[in-house]
């Protein structure tokens, strides 16, 4: 037991600690910080805090968003009037961009990645998303991505979705705007709002935003699209991180049960 150190913790606050570390949806940063909290409070020292802690290895995932159920979900945000989560969809969807990519992320106004949008606070600053001037006169999207700050460009003319939702891109600044505050949306509300219309669409609930990268991908070879084509939309540096990001594991049993020996040219 740790001495000199005394947490104490109401037992509203142990049942919400308790529902965030149990909650699989919780992100891993927020469930090791409810569970070194609740382990203070019971007086466990460090070293047996951190045999204690339970550290996850992320599954990997096995579902994906299909360009129908994104389009669902487009509807019914339009309809709700969240335009802007309609646009981001549609951008994903096409583009097969991070959800960080396209509606960027807030962090600490310390960091050293440059900035002008800045919160009411003053606290932290806006990086990383998509800006109306990353989008030329011929609708070129060219940006800066957040995983080895690779820039990737694409041809929007030929993304109908995107152009369906384009009605609601502002004229500069930052693409997605949270219009409560005028400034681009905090990511865990963009989930949350993203979630209420993905299931008034009938996505199931295992079914993520983030899934949609997954959901482009795995379609695009569903349609006979080259894999290292797939690779370069995706911006994968390796093609097995494209082959991993295909889904579809059932689909392409079915299809080597299904195909005759002829069919393959390097069995004639």
């Amino acid at each position: 037991m740790r001495t000199g150190i005394s947490l104490t913790v109401t037992p509203a606050i142990r049942r919400h600690l308790k529902a965030v570390a149990a909650n699989r949806n919780s992100p891993q940063k927020h469930v090791w910080r409810a569970q070194i909290v609740l382990l203070s409070a019971a007086g466990v020292g460090t070293n047996e805090m951190l045999g204690g802690l339970r550290f996850k290895n992320p599954q990997s995932r096995t579902v994906w968003l299909t360009e129908s159920q994104g389009e669902d979900v487009r509807d019914h945000a339009t309809f709700h009037l969240y335009y802007a989560i309609a646009l981001a969809q549609a951008l994903q969807t096409s583009t097969a961009m991070r959800q960080k990519d396209i509606i960027g992320e807030w962090i600490p106004i310390g960091r050293p990645e440059l900035s002008t949008i800045i919160n009411a606070d003053g606290d932290m600053k806006w990086v990383r998303g998509v800006t109306r001037e990353e989008i030329d006169k011929d609708m070129i999207l060219t940006h800066q991505t957040s995983k080895r700050d690779q820039v990737l460009s694409f041809d929007l003319k030929h993304c109908p979705a995107v152009e369906e939702e384009w009605f609601s891109a502002p004229p500069s600044g930052p693409l997605i705007i949270d219009p409560e505050s005028g400034l681009p949306y905090e990511a865990w509300k963009f989930r949350r709002i993203w979630r209420r219309m993905a299931t008034a669409a009938g996505v199931p609930k295992n079914v993520w935003n983030m899934d949609t990268r997954a959901g482009r991908i795995t379609e695009r070879f569903e349609h006979g699209a080259a894999l290292e084509d797939i690779r370069q939309l995706a911006g994968h540096e390796r093609l097995e991180t494209t082959r991993r990001n295909c889904r579809n594991v059932r689909g392409a049993i079915t299809r080597a049960l299904r195909k005759k020996p002829s069919d393959d040219p390097e069995e004639s």
